[in-house]
Order: structure tokens, then C-alpha cells, then sequence
């Protein structure tokens, strides 16, 4: 089986508020931290990885069923946060508060996706936007806090991805739009 596609389902912020959040960000308190592009900011509900291109049509049904079922909703960016420790800091976050929207969504995608023969998830899911990464981890002492404007934003569709990878960092293709119309 060839696989072709590098494919992951996530749900798209608002640019506005992705500029606002990196003007507002220290970025001189991480020093070492590789920025993520604007452009390749969203929040990932379901990452499917390699794929073969004939599990497209199965894939982009299962979206359009979860998207059908599920309604639109309010989130809002609710601070900075770390994977790793403290200590040993791998991804600089912000956070987004949604009612649990996000992860009932990442739910259904994955039990979606695992009767297409994906993988389950085994960790319940931290709906964020991935802003920096370290490498090496990086010892933060203290986040700062997060302070916008407009945190609020409305969730009106899911996008199936397409990742591009390259030396110079990935690329992201939206495959398709599938709105929310429960």
C-alpha cells in the first residue's frame, strides 16, 4: 500500500486573532524558541499521518458526518502553556476554552478514523495552538500571562490538511471545507 498523503483534521483561528496573539507574546523571554508561521497555525483534532490516497473518499465522508452532527460554537484563547515541564519545555501553546466542544469533535474523529483502521488516541485531547517549539527543551522559569483584546472566536467548520513536508518546515494544503451543521 502506497502512502501518499499526510493528512490531519483540525479547525482553523481566525488570523486577526493569530497576530494578535504573536504581537502579544515576549518573544524575548524564549530565547531559543522556533516560531511557528501564522500560517501554519490551527487547532489539530485528528492527526491521521501517512495514508494511502484511496482512503481520501472514506476519510472526507467520515469528516462530513462528523461536521453534520456537530454545531457551531464560541471558543476562546485562555493563556500559555508547555508540553514538557517546566523545566524541560518542548512546545510553547495557547490554550482555548471551547465547553469541551473541541474534544467531543477529536472524540468522534477518532472513533471516525479508527473504523477506517487509524489508530486510537490514548490521550485525552488539549485543544491549543502551537506556537514555538525548543529543541533542546528550554527551562521556563515563568509564563507570562496572555493578555488580548478579542480572545473569543466562532467554530464554524472542520478542515481536512494535507501536510507538506520539506527542509524548510511544513506547509499546509486545506483539502476541504466541512461546515459544522448540527
Amino acid at each position: 500500500m502506497r502512502t501518499d498523503l499526510r493528512l490531519f483534521i483540525a479547525v482553523d483561528v481566525p488570523l486577526e486573532l493569530r497576530k494578535e496573539l504573536s504581537r502579544a507574546i515576549d518573544r524575548g523571554a524564549f530565547p531559543t524558541a522556533r516560531w511557528t508561521q501564522l500560517a501554519g497555525q490551527h487547532i489539530t483534532l485528528k492527526f491521521l499521518g501517512w495514508c494511502d490516497s484511496e482512503l481520501l473518499t472514506p476519510i472526507r465522508e467520515m469528516v462530513g458526518s462528523v461536521a453534520a452532527a456537530g454545531a457551531p460554537f464560541s471558543a476562546r484563547m485562555s493563556g500559555l502553556g508547555v508540553f514538557g515541564s517546566s523545566k524541560r519545555a518542548a512546545v510553547l501553546w495557547a490554550g482555548i476554552e471551547d465547553s469541551g466542544a473541541c474534544a467531543t469533535l477529536a472524540g468522534a474523529l477518532d472513533v471516525g478514523s479508527a473504523a477506517l483502521g487509524f489508530e486510537r488516541e490514548t490521550r485525552a485531547p488539549t485543544p491549543h495552538l502551537t506556537l514555538a517549539r525548543f529543541k533542546p527543551p528550554f527551562r521556563i522559569a515563568e509564563l507570562p500571562p496572555l493578555t488580548l483584546e478579542e480572545p473569543t472566536f466562532e467554530v464554524a467548520e472542520l478542515v481536512l490538511y494535507r501536510s507538506h513536508l520539506s527542509s524548510t518546515g511544513a506547509r499546509y494544503e486545506a483539502i476541504e471545507r466541512f461546515p459544522l451543521a448540527g
